[in-house]
């Protein structure tokens, strides 16, 4: 049987509200393992050949939706929607407040003139965000948000407005080739520059962003290489700390908008509630 996400005694407590007549030992034995098994089976009447981890998720996913945090279907699939709900009720079990559910009226209010179709796409990104960055926090959700405001012009692009020669011939950034700098220059949330990261990025992502660069300033793909490069970098540990100068030279290599993110992090702060 899968490892738990949610703590085996609330799963027993849970099948005992589901009709299952189980012990609340905290052992997921095969009496328990039986019991999920029968409350999945009931619930969506196609699990006979699902795996034990599926069954398991499945009925996570039970649980999630009975305390109002996921409204996705009982697949046994941890897809985001399932990982951004698991996400809340760690949250709010340690009594934290739980991720926004209405991530498009967060960037309106971050954003109030940002480009509806870039609003759109970093909300509707966010879950995935948050499991790809371990923003787990509203302080970490918070400064991220603060950066890729401030990256993105107020949601207003995801490409670089400059054209990009300056960054022709760096070698540091994997640029070999002619026409390199203007071919890859910043594009997404976070703005992703330079062969050699355009490659790396879309490998992780499963794309072509050497071959077909402009993919990076379009979503998912624009939001997601900034939540990839938030975990490389490393950048929750000075989010935790509230350090926001050491979170924008991470970001930037200088601290250059500093007062511009100042604000946008005030205003998500309040926003949602960090």
């Amino acid at each position: 049987m899968a490892v738990a996400s949610i703590d085996a005694r609330a799963i027993q407590r849970a099948l005992r509200m589901h009709g299952q007549d189980i012990a609340v030992d905290g052992d997921i034995g095969p009496k328990t393992r039986a019991a999920i098994y029968a409350a999945v089976q009931r619930e969506v009447g196609a699990a006979a050949h699902w795996s034990a981890d599926r069954l398991m998720i499945a009925f996570e996913q039970m649980i999630l939706r009975d305390a109002g945090l996921y409204a996705g279907s009982i697949d046994g699939i941890d897809g985001p929607k399932t990982l951004a709900a698991l996400a809340a009720l760690a949250s709010k079990q340690a009594g934290a407040p739980a991720p926004p559910s209405d991530w498009a009226g967060v960037m309106r209010a971050l954003c109030p003139h940002g480009r509806a179709e870039i609003v759109a796409g970093a909300a509707e990104a966010m879950p995935r965000i948050i499991e790809i960055a371990s923003l787990t926090t509203p302080r970490r959700q918070a400064h991220f948000l603060a950066q890729i405001a401030h990256e993105s012009a107020g949601m207003r692009t995801t490409v670089e407005y400059a054209s990009g020669a300056a960054y022709e011939g760096r070698k540091d950034l994997g640029n070999t080739q002619s026409g390199d700098g203007a071919r890859f220059k910043g594009r997404g949330l976070i703005q992703l520059t330079g062969r050699a990261n355009y490659m790396a990025y879309g490998f992780e992502l499963g794309l072509d962003l050497v071959g077909k660069p402009e993919l990076a300033a379009r979503f998912p793909a624009a939001a997601l290489t900034a939540a990839l490069y938030w975990r490389k970098r490393g950048i929750n540990v000075p989010a935790d700390r509230e350090d926001l100068e050491a979170v924008t030279r991470k970001i930037n290599g200088g601290v250059n908008g500093l007062a511009d993110r100042r604000v946008y992090l005030a205003v998500a702060k309040r926003v949602i509630g960090a």
